[in-house]
């Protein structure tokens, strides 16, 4: 099984090893190359392991020579001591008597929504006490430990206890199996569960015509709950006034109803200096990378032991929303590479696909004819073609 970092963010693959093939990703337009964040690294190891079948979990970075060896150790020691620094500032703000493990600390200190998320982890998987010796023990021979050791012996003891005491305290929380499938910290997800309204349990709400439809309402619900966790960034850095709801939601429904780029630019950035410009780095950095997850993890909480059947469309949401269709036919198309402009169409007429391999084949059969008319824009049949045999096109 093969992946991205997006792909990786909060879902439990069961996998017994893990290979991090690189630490750049494709950045997009305007910049080739970006460095792995820490948290995607993260993400995508911390899916090494078979829960309750392995005890390691192993990550294999394949290196040619000493030179990657040495990247990879820079990149490994660079986030040791980003992590031992964090969490020596907020070890030190906590009361070692009654710490509060609430979404205050997460929102004022974001690098703790890692540890959260590992504590979980070990206490969905293991229950109380297993969990409890078990991240005493991982905690005592971690880097991040004997860096805290180095730098304030008190300051790591109170670590260990206070971990203790966040199991203490969620044990019992109802929240643990979403915390751990969504990679949301556990105050993050109690913040969506008390602040989400009722009308987010009723599967009509999901529904993708309504939430991508002319009236933008209900999108902008979803995104107003969602901007409150800590885990999520949808107001633009780079734009003054902080969140514009409304833009948020029209920027996401052009998306997925298969506007370009261009026309989404001219509808909700034409005020920007360099809109294209600006719209593309919000859609692909901001939208496209955080709300498919914040969907995701509201549908968890919101339509668990909901009728299946009236639940199937909802689910395909968070899809429709991270590879820009609104149709559930299309999305195996892009999964496989198949451009925006063509996908719909094709999905219109394509078999029920059973792999990858199997919908890679069938777009390989097509004749040129059939790309020319599968797109309702000025794009050129071979243009298409092209594209998708660069992106995609492998039938291997």
């Amino acid at each position: 099984m093969a992946g991205t970092s997006t792909l990786a963010q909060g879902v439990d693959f069961p996998l017994s090893s893990v290979v991090i093939e690189a630490l750049k990703v494709p950045q997009g337009r305007g910049q080739k190359y970006r460095p792995l964040r820490y948290s995607e690294f993260w993400n995508i190891a911390g899916r090494a392991g078979r829960a309750l079948r392995d005890r390691v979990g192993v990550v294999i970075y394949p290196s040619t020579g000493k030179a990657q060896d040495e990247e990879f150790r820079r990149y490994l020691e660079g986030e040791a001591v980003e992590v031992v620094s964090a969490l020596l500032e907020v070890i030190k703000l906590l009361d070692e008597r009654r710490p509060e493990y609430n979404l205050r600390l997460v929102r004022a200190n974001p690098q703790i929504s890692h540890f959260f998320q590992y504590l979980a982890h070990a206490l969905k998987v293991g229950g109380f006490e297993s969990a409890s010796a078990e991240v005493e023990e991982i905690l005592r021979s971690s880097l991040v430990f004997h860096g805290l050791q180095s730098a304030d012996r008190e300051l790591a003891e109170r670590l260990v206890s206070w971990s203790r005491g966040f199991m203490e305290e969620f044990r019992e929380n109802s929240f643990l199996g979403v915390a751990d499938t969504t990679g949301l910290s556990l105050p993050s997800v109690g913040l969506l569960s008390a602040s989400s309204p009722r009308v987010f349990k009723e599967p009509e709400f999901w529904a993708p015509e309504n939430l991508f439809g002319d009236n933008l309402n209900p999108l902008m619900q979803v995104i107003e709950v969602l901007a409150e966790v800590p885990e999520m960034s949808l107001a633009p850095t780079d734009e003054a006034g902080g969140l514009n709801a409304l833009r948020v939601a029209g920027v996401l429904r052009d998306w997925v109803s298969g506007k370009s780029l261009p026309e989404i630019a001219e509808n909700w950035f034409s005020h920007m200096d360099k809109p294209l410009t600006f719209a593309g780095r919000y859609l692909f950095r901001d939208v496209a990378g955080y709300l498919p997850w914040g969907i995701g993890a509201l549908q968890l909480i919101e339509l668990s032991g909901s009728n299946p059947e009236e639940t199937s469309a909802a689910f395909h949401v968070p899809a429709m929303s991270f590879y820009g269709v609104n149709s559930i036919s299309a999305l195996p198309l892009r999964m496989v590479g198949v451009p925006r402009a063509a996908a719909k169409s094709f999905g219109a007429r394509a078999p029920r696909f059973t792999s990858f391999q199997e919908a890679r084949a069938w777009v390989a059969s097509q004749p040129v004819e059939a790309w020319a008319n599968a797109s309702d824009r000025n794009y050129s049949a071979d243009t298409l073609k092209i594209v998708w045999e660069t992106v995609g096109g492998s039938t291997a």
